[in-house]
């Protein structure tokens, strides 16, 4: 069944009702049971589809096909995630990635074809929501391959790609409920569930900090919403690369792990991963993966952007991982000693040559003040020694 509205006029207005574009021709826009949006002329030809447009969200019988992309719904509290996560499809497999220069892989669990074309092409391939699974497809035919099994639908049924990196499964139960995670990537393994240099840790949230050290280098974008992210506490510059340091993390991996195309050919040990990152100012972190004890022979990963961090564990990964997180030292955090773990001094503050210039104004003061008291009465004992002298004189003879 259809409901469709007639109308001589499409418009756009503004909030004010003022209008802002108008499209004089007659045509009909029907919408279907399944929430599918068609555009009809007045011959009942059809003009436009919402099926052939996808979102954020995909429905019943709607596929996503190469050169579609799906991007998340906005968030009232992440303005920015949005612009960052992005799903897409290639050579009939679904791709979840985050940021774009490159684009850093979270879904799926391994990646190792090439980034997808971003133009439509004749015989393409492509994903579809139908019959309990996503589906995949290819040159056209009916989908066969079933990449991802789905809730069996009890209702109406949609899922929506979500700022946090999820896509979402919904069905109808007296309301919409989440009844699938569909990637499964596990709490910690989205780019944004801790936002930008957020360390997650089952779940929950913190800003990375120094093994072994008190030295506060990132700080709570927002300290009432941790998983919102952190942020360096001096920016890093390119003027000042003499003055960049590594943070170093032990047991903390990253989501990109799953792309080994990520990982950098000629840096198979950890030093030459971490010196390489050090020469590079558009390199924000330097990531190493490796296996047992043996730093000589692993995988680095070098991103320009760091998206959320997380706890490595080692019975689930059955792999090692080291973080080292790029740093600006030229102006050296707060510290409750004079120096951190590596032995590294804290320049002077600001507040302590204060103190010390008002001390030495004391001291000056205090002695200023002793001189005059001590004149004031050396004077006064010789004007006392002088009018005994003058009584003395007037005496008869």
């Amino acid at each position: 069944m259809k409901r469709r509205a007639r109308t001589q006029d499409m418009l756009r207005r503004h909030r004010e009702e003022q209008q802002a574009w108008s499209q004089h021709y007659e045509q009909k826009l029907s919408r279907l049971e399944n929430q599918q949006r068609d555009l009809l002329d007045a011959n009942n030809a059809l003009v436009w589809q919402s099926f052939d447009h996808p979102t954020d969200c995909l429905v019943p019988g709607q596929i996503l096909a190469e050169g579609m992309v799906l991007t998340p719904n906005i968030s009232a509290t992440n303005f920015t995630a949005n612009d960052q996560l992005h799903i897409t499809v290639q050579d009939g497999d679904l791709y979840a990635y985050a940021g774009s220069g490159p684009p850093q892989f979270y879904y799926p669990d391994s990646v190792t074809a090439s980034f997808p074309d971003t133009k439509p092409k004749n015989g393409s391939s492509y994903i579809a929501f139908i019959n309990g699974s996503l589906a995949s497809s290819f040159n056209s035919v009916s989908p066969s391959d079933v990449l991802i099994n789905l809730a069996p639908p009890r209702s109406l049924q949609y899922m929506r790609f979500e700022t946090d990196g999820h896509l979402r499964l919904y069905e109808w139960q007296n309301g919409w409920a989440v009844v699938q995670d569909v990637l499964g990537a596990g709490n910690c393994g989205y780019p944004t569930v801790c936002g930008q240099y957020g360390l997650c840790n089952n779940g929950q949230c913190s800003c990375p900090s120094e093994d072994n050290s008190n030295l506060a280098y990132f700080r709570p974008v927002d300290n009432r919403r941790i998983n919102l992210g952190c942020m360096p506490v001096t920016p890093i510059s390119c003027a000042s690369m003499q003055d960049h340091k590594l943070l170093a993390l032990s047991n903390v991996s990253y989501f990109n792990y799953v792309d080994s195309r990520a990982a950098l050919p000629q840096m198979i040990d950890e030093e030459s991963c971490k010196k390489a990152c050090l020469r590079n100012c558009t390199c924000k972190a330097a990531f190493f993966q490796y296996f047992g004890n043996d730093t000589s022979q692993g995988s680095c990963y070098l991103p320009t952007q760091v998206f959320s961090l997380q706890v490595n564990q080692l019975e689930v990964t059955h792999y090692s991982s080291s973080a080292y997180l790029k740093e600006q030292i030229t102006q050296p955090p707060p510290s409750p000693s004079p120096s951190n773990s590596n032995g590294m001094v804290n320049r002077s503050t600001p507040t302590g040559k204060r103190t010390g210039a008002i001390a030495g104004f004391t001291v000056a003061g205090v002695s200023l003040l002793a001189a005059i008291i001590t004149t004031l009465v050396v004077c006064w004992k010789r004007y006392q020694h002088r009018d005994d002298d003058d009584e003395f004189g007037e005496l008869p003879d």
